[in-house]
């Protein structure tokens, strides 16, 4: 039985020629036909600000969403940022649909490649969401520079009396005017980060956290975090275990493991040496790409 989904699209006015709303609702119907997934209805936000949840189709998309949640599987975006441009209130609406109508979010353009019930997925999402916002702010920024610079070239005119008082005064409260609105929309954007980095930089240390991956973990999906972690190479012993082969992102354990008589490692995790007991000749970065495609598959 095919998998059923809605979708949501959105674009505000000063959208126009980066996210059009056609081109997100084919995106969406593209993505359904490929993987077999029945979509029930887009909803349509156009010229929708994204500063709250305040919108026609969105409250629609609510309301469907309380009524049929049960037949739902998916909602699926374009981009996370058609949520809103409000860091807190877009995590917290996901986390709300998600945790209460069971209901799983899926970006196109933003394929975590993590499984949702991962343990590490809450951090790999809020990272792009900090990105997405961080290059927001960066860019009314650059245009409060912009504006800046054209107020110090007009008062440098009217002071050379190149502008007369009429025309000065125009400009100087157009641009003081908008300004003001780039400087609140600043501020709004940066507010929510510092609370949400707290957030994210909590979760980090579970992608390290044996115990908390292992123990969230179905019993296939523990017998295959093993596999990944020991590269099949964990054996039993007069009371220890023994292991030819750690995954490298867990070496800081090893040292405590083995004075405390649980585990010995016979692997060099120097820079310049490869243990020749182990038959990994991966990277540390290929040692973790193995371990994400673990926490990918595991339920």
């Amino acid at each position: 039985m095919s998998k059923k989904a809605i979708g949501y699209i959105r674009i505000s006015t000063k959208e126009q020629s980066n996210y059009s709303l056609s081109g997100q609702r084919s995106e969406i119907e593209t993505y359904c036909i490929k993987h077999d997934i029945s979509l029930l209805s887009v909803f349509e936000d156009d010229g929708q600000s994204a500063k709250n949840f305040d919108r026609i189709s969105w409250q629609e998309l609510e309301s469907y969403i309380a009524l049929n949640h049960k037949a739902i599987d998916y909602l699926i975006v374009y981009k996370y940022d058609r949520f809103s441009r409000n860091l807190a209130e877009a995590l917290a609406m996901m986390e709300k649909l998600e945790k209460k109508y069971k209901i799983t979010i899926l970006s196109i353009l933003e394929n975590i490649g993590v499984h949702p019930k991962s343990p590490v997925f809450f951090s790999f999402r809020t990272q792009i969401l900090l990105n997405a916002n961080n290059d927001a702010v960066d860019k009314k920024n650059r245009e409060l520079s912009a504006l800046e610079s054209k107020i110090d070239g007009i008062e440098e005119k009217y002071i050379v009396n190149k502008l007369d008082d009429e025309t000065y005064r125009k400009w100087k409260t157009r641009y003081e005017s908008e300004r003001m609105f780039l400087m609140h929309d600043i501020e709004e954007l940066s507010e929510p980060i510092a609370n949400t980095w707290k957030r994210y930089e909590s979760s980090l240390h579970k992608l390290s956290d044996i115990a908390y991956i292992y123990n969230s973990s179905s019993m296939h999906s523990k017998k295959a975090f093993i596999n990944v972690v020991f590269d099949n190479k964990l054996s039993y012993q007069s009371g220890t275990y023994r292991t030819l082969f750690l995954t490298p992102i867990y070496a800081h354990k090893a040292l405590i493991l083995n004075e405390k008589g649980l585990l010995k490692v016979e692997q060099s995790f120097t820079e310049t040496s490869v243990s020749s007991l182990s038959a990994a000749k991966e990277s540390n970065i290929e040692h973790f790409m193995r371990l994400m495609k673990w926490i990918t598959e595991a339920a």
